[in-house]
């Protein structure tokens, strides 16, 4: 990390830190919030991101059933976020691993078990984080439980995970210190910081809540308090965020699509707001974001409830039983399906799930993904349409 890049910096201050015994320079960033200059440019996005979250939100309230929509965009960002991290599990690929079957296109090796493992884990620590909301309020304790659930039986130290890190971590593409691009607070600063970071969380300040969270997300990657799984924990925040403090009524906005495409950009916004003191830069990306995937997630939220409403006529038209109703409504949270899922669903004989899978095929909704006589699988490819990484 060179120094010389954080010397006009507002945001914090250098000291000094040890790895391997060897003295470097961290940064330290200032408690929140930062005196932010008011523009038309920012107030601008300010209003844009409202709208265009206010309209995502109207529809989470107003649709019946919202687990259509917050299944499958959990799984979206679940393999878009971890992609940020370098693990490159598709959808149908996180599908087939989460459902047991194997589909075909897909290398099943211990590499790819492993990763989508580690993707699913993502989605374990999202649904943890909807329950923990709807007792408590966002704090420390969450953050370390889910930084425990996304590393749990995939990668990391046991013994670390879950825990606040009690070593100096860095960034680079290396594993030497001395490539290091960023080196984050010496551990002896990092409970006062977090400290810091929580109250700022509970008790906030006259900024609107949108850049309240651009900021926590930056002060958390910066802080960046566990030895591995600091990225994804800090997407998994801003998701929380906007459900816990009313902006949506469920989780359906998720950043990690913008971020990972605009991937640089992402991550030389975070360093230039500690080296540069660039807060209107990094809450212009963070609020276009915002913006863009609300807007994202309005189109295909509306597109995955035309969906099922086209199926429920097809239904109603072919005079259909309510488990035909309830099987699609199971298919927008797992797009893959055996027979005996069908089964275990509905509880009931080998033969008249698979007559109801005949019907669905029939109708076009399922289609087959591989000719077999045993272990078959369908899958409904409409679904799969709507939520590709495009």
């Amino acid at each position: 990390m060179d120094p010389k890049s954080f010397q006009n910096t507002t945001s914090g201050r250098l000291v000094t830190t040890r790895i391997n015994l060897v003295p470097y320079s961290a940064f330290l960033p200032n408690p929140l919030p930062p005196e932010i200059s008011p523009s038309w440019k920012l107030t601008s996005l300010i209003s844009e991101a409202d709208r265009a979250v206010s309209e995502l939100a109207g529809i989470g309230r107003t649709i019946p059933d919202p687990a259509i929509l917050i299944e499958p965009f959990m799984r979206r960002e679940a393999v878009l976020s971890s992609r940020i991290e370098g693990t490159h599990t598709g959808l149908e690929e996180l599908y087939s691993y989460e459902s047991g079957y194997p589909i075909p296109g897909f290398d099943i090796n211990p590499r790819s078990k492993l990763e989508n493992q580690e993707v699913f884990n993502y989605v374990t620590a999202m649904r943890a984080g909807i329950d923990w909301l709807k007792q408590k309020p966002v704090d420390l304790d969450l953050l370390k439980q889910m930084n425990r659930l996304l590393l749990y039986g995939v990668r990391g130290d046991s013994q670390s995970i879950g825990k606040f890190r009690d070593i100096q971590n860095f960034i680079g593409r290396t594993n030497d210190p001395e490539d290091a691009i960023f080196i984050p607070p010496p551990v002896e600063d990092l409970s006062r910081l977090l400290r810091e970071f929580e109250k700022y969380l509970k008790t906030g300040n006259q900024y609107p809540p949108l850049i309240r969270i651009g900021l926590l997300h930056y002060q958390f990657e910066t802080i960046h308090p566990f030895i591995d799984g600091n990225g994804r924990v800090g997407r998994l925040l801003i998701a929380l965020l906007l459900v816990a403090w009313g902006l949506l009524p469920s989780p359906l906005l998720y950043l990690s699509a913008y971020f990972e495409k605009n991937r640089d950009n992402y991550y030389q916004g975070l360093l230039n707001v500690s080296q540069k003191g660039t807060w209107e830069e990094w809450l212009i990306y963070f609020l276009t974001a915002v913006i863009t995937q609300s807007n994202d997630a309005v189109s295909r939220s509306r597109s995955l409830i035309d969906l099922r409403e086209v199926w429920r006529k097809k239904l109603n038209q072919f005079k259909s039983t309510s488990d035909l109703f309830q099987i699609v409504d199971h298919l927008f949270e797992k797009p893959y399906l055996a027979i005996k899922d069908v089964e275990s669903l509905l509880e009931v004989t080998n033969r008249s799930a698979a007559q109801d899978v005949a019907k669905l095929q029939k109708i076009g909704i399922l289609t087959l993904t591989e000719d077999k006589k045993w272990g078959r699988v369908f899958e409904a490819k409409e679904i799969l349409e709507i939520l590709k990484l495009n």
